[in-house]
């Protein structure tokens, strides 16, 4: 199953070539729920397997120090890119709607 980020409008998945690292939600309820709070999606409930990519992290959020990417332990995401998800919910809205007008409109006769 592929690693999906859980931000809304992202659309990033893991991809080993690509320098993208994920991140699980923490365990401790607090920060989690800051998290959740954070991400900004409707009824959102991070489970097990649910990630957000480096992408909504800030370079300071990171211990490089080893090897791996980690994120330090009071990291939070702070970068996301609303205006373009929600763009995308009305031009979809949009869309839905004028092809309703359009299918109601064929049905008249003159």
């Amino acid at each position: 199953m592929p690693t999906n980020c859980a931000a809304a409008g992202c659309a990033t998945t893991y991809n080993k070539h690509i320098n993208i690292s994920f991140h699980r939600f923490p365990l401790d309820p607090k920060r989690r729920k800051e998290w959740v709070r954070l991400v900004r999606r409707k009824n959102f409930v991070p489970g097990k397997h649910t990630f957000l990519c480096s992408k909504h992290f800030e370079a300071s959020c990171f211990d490089l120090t080893g090897q791996t990417r980690r994120l330090k332990m009071d990291a939070v995401p702070t970068i996301f890119d609303f205006c373009t998800h929600i763009k995308s919910m009305v031009e979809t809205q949009v869309k839905e709607s004028s092809e309703e007008e359009q299918e109601l409109y064929s049905n008249w006769t003159i």
